[in-house]
C-alpha cells in the first residue's frame, strides 16, 4: 500500500501500477540497501528515514555525495538499470527508514506517465544544484565552513548529532586529526557543545 503523503505526488492510473509492483520495506539504521557493485533490481523512493549515498575508492575510502531525504529518490539507480550495469554508489540507512522498492523493470512504463517525468526530472534537477553547490564548497569555502554546513544538514532541525569524529572525517574526505582540531576551534567559538561521539550543534539556519 501505497502511503497517502507519496499518493499526492503521482495520477490514479500510476498508483495503481505502483499498488500492484512496488512494495514498502523497512531498514534499520546503519543497514546497506544498496552495495557498490552490486546489480539494480529496485528504484527506490524514501518514504521516512534518510539514505546516505556514498562511493568507495580503490583503496576503499569513501566519498560521501549526497543524503535522499523522505519522498525523494536515488537518481544513480536510474542511471545503473539500464541493462546489467552495476551500481556505482553505496546507499545506507542513516536512522531507522521506510523505502519504497519499484522494480526496475517497470521503469520503462513508469515514464509513460506525465507525474512520475516530473518526479524523476525534479530529482535530477535537485541533484545537479547539490553537485554545483558541492563543487563551489570544494573549491571556494574552507573546511570549517563546509563542517558547519555539513553538521547543519546531517542534524536535520535537531539540536544534538550522534557522529564521531572519523565518519565526518570520511564524509568530508579529510583526516580525524584535522576534523578534531577544526572541531575544538569550533567549540571554543560557542558553535558547537563536544561530547563523546555526539555534537551540540549552537548555531542555526543554512
Amino acid at each position: 500500500m501505497i502511503p497517502e503523503r507519496l499518493r499526492k505526488n503521482f495520477e490514479p492510473a500510476l498508483l495503481e501500477l505502483l499498488d500492484k509492483d512496488a512494495v514498502v520495506i523497512d531498514i534499520d539504521k546503519g543497514e546497506v540497501m544498496l552495495d557498490q557493485g552490486a546489480f539494480i533490481t529496485h528504484i527506490p523512493i524514501v518514504i521516512d528515514g534518510r539514505l546516505k549515498v556514498s562511493q568507495l575508492d580503490g583503496d576503499g575510502n569513501e566519498l560521501f555525495l549526497y543524503f535522499v531525504e523522505p519522498l525523494e529518490s536515488c537518481v544513480m539507480t536510474y542511471t545503473c538499470s539500464e541493462g546489467e550495469a552495476r551500481s556505482k554508489i553505496r546507499a545506507i540507512a542513516e536512522m531507522d527508514s521506510q523505502v519504497l522498492l519499484i522494480p526496475k523493470e517497470k521503469l520503462e512504463v513508469l515514464m509513460g506517465f506525465r507525474s512520475w517525468r516530473n518526479f524523476v526530472m525534479n530529482a535530477y534537477r535537485d541533484r545537479f544544484v547539490e553537485l554545483i553547490d558541492a563543487l563551489n564548497s570544494i573549491a571556494f569555502t574552507q573546511l570549517d565552513e563546509r563542517l558547519i554546513k555539513y553538521l547543519k544538514e546531517k542534524s536535520a532541525g535537531k539540536k544534538e548529532i550522534s557522529i564521531t569524529h572519523q565518519e565526518i572525517a570520511e564524509d568530508l574526505n579529510s583526516s580525524r586529526e584535522v576534523i578534531s582540531r577544526l572541531l575544538k576551534h569550533l567549540e571554543t567559538q560557542g558553535k558547537v557543545i563536544l561530547g563523546r561521539n555526539r555534537i551540540q550543534l549552537q548555531v542555526r539556519g543554512k
